[in-house]
């Protein structure tokens, strides 16, 4: 049989494939970290309106609530789980007057502060970032 110049040799293919493969790693590694950073502004969104939600069923059942970090969750506080309240307290009263304050979460590798202003309840997220503990 005639050996013509058709094809491709395996080592032609085994270095095509190895460029391909390590083209493919640079765009996943990437693509991971964004997903993570993504996940963790959506979980501290969540902890942002659970803290909200539970303020408006405080006043609208006009019953007192109260949440502080030995507090055991129950409605309305059910956040991501990896999270945890690290920090402050949130006292509301029946007539739906709060004190005011801030709460600081943390899952380990973020931390996350809610600011609650007194009186009007109103809450807002002071930051979300990255802890650093070694």
């Amino acid at each position: 049989m005639h050996r013509g110049d058709r094809g491709f040799t395996l080592i032609e293919l085994l270095v095509v494939v190895s460029i391909a493969s390590a083209m493919a790693g640079l765009v996943v590694m990437p693509m991971a970290k964004w997903f993570a950073s993504a996940k963790q502004r959506a979980e501290v969104a969540e902890i942002h309106s659970t803290v909200q939600h539970g303020i408006n069923m405080a006043i609208l059942t006009a019953q007192s609530l109260k949440l502080e970090p030995q507090s055991a969750l129950r409605e309305p506080w059910q956040w991501p789980v990896a999270w945890r309240l690290s920090q402050g307290q949130l006292d509301i009263s029946a007539l739906g007057y709060c004190k005011g304050g801030a709460l600081s979460f943390t899952n380990g590798e973020h931390n996350a502060r809610v600011l609650i202003d007194a009186g009007s309840c109103a809450v807002r997220l002071e930051s979300a970032n990255a802890s650093n503990q070694n």
